[in-house]
């Protein structure tokens, strides 16, 4: 089915307090709309969705495990419970959006506002010492 949130009412109506009413959809987009009927609806729990892989098995005998090569396919299903007439789900915590961070905030960790470290003078001469060191012992190599 193309558009399944086209029938949310329709299933609302039919199914008994309890039914689970499932829905498969092949894209996000439509997962999303279809979550969002259901949720406006009013008429069902909170829905549930999850994606599905489908993997090929290799089965003679006692030689059984996926196929060695899986040319998957993915769907998504989302299931929710009829309720009751008359019952309202308690409503359900949401994330606060981000907030949006300002050009203060973004100076605060700039390499000058938090102190950016400078090497010591010994880190300096033990670099030095190494790459010479390196240096050398790659044209003896060479030689």
């Amino acid at each position: 089915m193309l558009a399944p949130w086209e029938c949310i009412d329709a299933v609302r109506h039919v199914l008994i307090p309890g039914g689970v009413v499932a829905v498969y959809v092949a894209t996000v987009t439509q997962l999303s709309r279809v979550v969002e009927v259901v949720r406006s609806s009013g008429g069902f729990t909170h829905p549930e969705s999850l994606e599905v892989l489908l993997r090929p098995w290799h089965v003679e005998g006692l030689a059984v495990r996926p196929e060695h090569r899986m040319i998957g396919h993915t769907g998504f299903l989302m299931t929710a419970r009829a309720l009751a007439p008359g019952v309202e789900l308690p409503e359900t915590k949401r994330r606060v959006a981000k907030p949006e961070y300002s050009d203060a905030d973004v100076e605060l960790w700039t390499p000058g506002a938090t102190g950016q470290r400078q090497a010591s003078d010994k880190k300096i001469r033990k670099t030095v010492r190494q790459a010479k060191e390196r240096a050398e012992k790659s044209q003896k190599e060479t030689l």
